[in-house]
């Protein structure tokens, strides 16, 4: 039986808080600017309600303040922003990276397509699941 996604739960950076580490762990922010590829994703907030439609579970926002103590390993090792999945055993698994959230410039639609996507080979179920009808976008 394939593993049922139950949940999204895109994480962005904590406002004021410590600098998120990046798995090379550097800080994120290091010598960049503060745009935040999974910000312009949800700055049109009738768009991104709308992925929950789509994919057929409920998406949440978060930020790295905000996580719960299954969340937190996760995010600490691939970093923020992500998008992470719940699965219907109360794992935790990471869907969209911070370099492909910048990717997106802000369509949620490309995020749709690649959530899918990515449960597609990963071998997840999404309630709303259409099928994904092509690959990956390259970076």
């Amino acid at each position: 039986m394939r593993p049922q996604v139950l949940e999204l739960i895109a994480v962005e950076h904590a406002a004021g808080g410590q600098a998120e580490q990046t798995p090379s762990g550097t800080e994120a922010g290091e010598g960049a600017d503060d745009h935040c590829g999974l910000c312009d994703l949800t700055d049109d907030q009738d768009a991104w309600q709308a992925i929950a439609e789509e994919l057929g579970v409920p998406v949440s926002l978060h930020t790295s303040d905000d996580l719960s103590p299954e969340e937190s390993p996760v995010v600490r090792e691939v970093g923020t922003p992500v998008v992470i999945a719940r699965f219907d055993d109360n794992e935790f698994h990471a869907v969209v990276l911070a370099e492909r959230l910048e990717v997106f410039e802000g369509d949620v639609t490309r995020l749709v397509r690649e959530v899918r996507l990515v449960a597609d080979q990963q071998g997840w179920t999404l309630p709303g699941g259409e099928e994904p009808e092509e690959q990956p976008e390259t970076l």
